[in-house]
């Protein structure tokens, strides 16, 4: 994973259902954001439904304060747990 997000090639995982490939796809795109090696990333699923899940599964790891992400990351997560969820005061 991380070699195909440093030379910013595809990736496509094809796993049974109910393998982890969602939690996976999260992990990843939060890696290429918070170390910098993509500026943009395009999570596709296979209904908007799935999407929204992904996307509310990502905020919530920058969001919210007592998550993994937010203490290894605390550059990036600070921003947010500072103003509160609030998009104008970020």
């Amino acid at each position: 994973m991380e070699h195909t997000i440093t030379a910013h090639e595809k990736y496509m995982i094809c796993m049974g259902r109910g393998s982890g490939k969602t939690s996976y796809v999260e992990c990843a795109t939060l890696f290429a954001i918070a170390t910098g090696k993509q500026k943009y990333v395009v999570v596709i699923s296979a209904n908007q439904r799935a999407s929204s899940n992904i996307l509310k599964d990502i905020w919530r790891a920058v969001n919210e304060k007592d998550t993994p992400f937010s203490q290894d990351y605390p550059e990036i997560t600070r921003p947010y747990h500072i103003a509160n969820g609030s998009f104008r005061r970020r």
